[in-house]
């Protein structure tokens, strides 16, 4: 594995192991091009109830000249308690 600077990309070069007896094997060649500059952003937002409950929602983005990724997650909490009998222990 390479990385060539003036091109900005990964060069990998391999073989097969399962392959390499048979005629006429071809090397696996992959490039991968590299953004330079890469920007990368990532917020969020928690909101926590007085009830147990919970809401967030976060945002993952990374830009360049041919990179534009974008994740958006939200996750919702709900916390209670378990009671057994007539005691106060119990299961969060």
């Amino acid at each position: 594995m390479r990385l060539t600077e003036a091109a900005r990309q990964w060069e990998i070069e391999g073989r097969f192991a399962a392959a390499e007896n048979l005629p006429g094997s071809p090397a696996l060649h992959l490039t991968e091009a590299i953004d330079s500059p890469l920007y990368r952003v990532g917020g969020g937002l928690e909101l926590n109830g007085v009830c147990g409950v919970g809401l967030a929602v976060r945002y993952n983005g990374a830009f360049g000249q041919t990179v534009k990724q974008k994740a958006v997650s939200a996750s919702l909490r709900v916390s209670f308690w378990l009671t057994r009998g007539r005691g106060e222990e119990g299961i969060s």
